[in-house]
């Protein structure tokens, strides 16, 4: 049992309604500024996540699609735009969350990807991962052109 002043269970109570809402915002915010792309940014969207989908299954990577100006940062936040967006693991979008970082440039995101199947390579016979430098060089191909 703790004791906790009227101010702290406030502010207890807003950071837990924040935490439950958060996705519902960002579903929402997502939802409202898809609508407004083009076909073609909608389609670097599809894009990038089937490229995301490709790593994660022929490298046993878990790589995600991420905003890098977030769309709930409250000081500035992001949209939901092709050209606001990189790939990064899971774990480290974890560790950015609604902070904004400033967006990988094509070299940096291939770096990236490139050094997180590195590691995937290192360890890919205990995983039972037959990996394709052929493979990895179409999807960066397919990053490339549409980042």
């Amino acid at each position: 049992v703790r004791w906790a002043s009227d101010e702290l269970i406030k502010i207890k109570e807003d950071l837990a309604l924040e935490e439950d809402i958060e996705p519902i915002s960002r579903r929402e915010k997502e939802s409202i500024q898809y609508d407004k792309l083009t076909v073609e940014e909608k389609f670097r969207i599809t894009e990038f996540k089937d490229c995301i989908s490709q790593l994660n299954k022929y490298f046993g990577t878990s790589f995600e699609l991420e905003h890098a100006k977030a769309l709930l940062n409250k000081e500035d936040s992001g949209d939901h735009h092709p050209d606001n967006m990189q790939i990064l693991t899971k774990n480290h979008n974890r560790v950015k969350s609604s902070k904004n970082w400033e967006r990988f440039n094509i070299d940096e995101q291939i770096e990236y990807i490139e050094a997180v199947v590195k590691i995937q390579k290192i360890i890919s016979h205990k995983m039972n991962l037959e990996v394709s430098e052929n493979i990895l060089s179409i999807i960066l191909d397919k990053i490339k052109k549409v980042y």
